[in-house]
């Protein structure tokens, strides 16, 4: 753990969260991403309408049944609709880790990647 970069940051919206995982996804994949539970519940509440599917996984290759969390979110941005996958499980108290996130440029499966950035979305501005 010596060397691995802690990486806080805050956020105020959906948008700004997709921003920065892909933006650090992109730069290394070998990061562990993590929200507080009180902002993800906050954050899903103001985006319900922009999800277009959701449920606990079954016969996950790493978790057992029900423990990981699926969504599939869809926002329109600039006459094209941009759809992102996101996995999320509770792996420790107040925070929920981000175990698989797939978007038009992006595969991300947590425990397919080392751990050489932890990043995590504490609170909002």
């Amino acid at each position: 753990m010596r060397y691995v970069k802690l990486n806080e940051v805050s956020i105020s919206n959906v948008v700004e969260f997709l921003e920065v995982v892909k933006g650090t996804l992109a730069g290394c994949k070998d990061t562990q991403v993590f929200i507080s539970e009180k902002l993800f519940t906050r954050l899903l509440e103001e985006n319900k309408s922009n999800v277009i599917w959701e449920e606990d996984v079954l016969g996950s290759f790493h978790y057992s049944d029900k423990v990981e969390h699926a969504f599939i979110f869809c926002f329109k941005s600039r006459n094209e609709n941009l759809t992102y996958q996101m996995h999320f499980v509770r792996s420790s108290t107040d925070y929920l880790q981000l175990t698989n996130f797939l978007c038009k440029d992006i595969v991300y499966r947590h425990y397919l990647c080392g751990m050489k950035v932890v990043l995590v979305f504490s609170s909002d501005h």
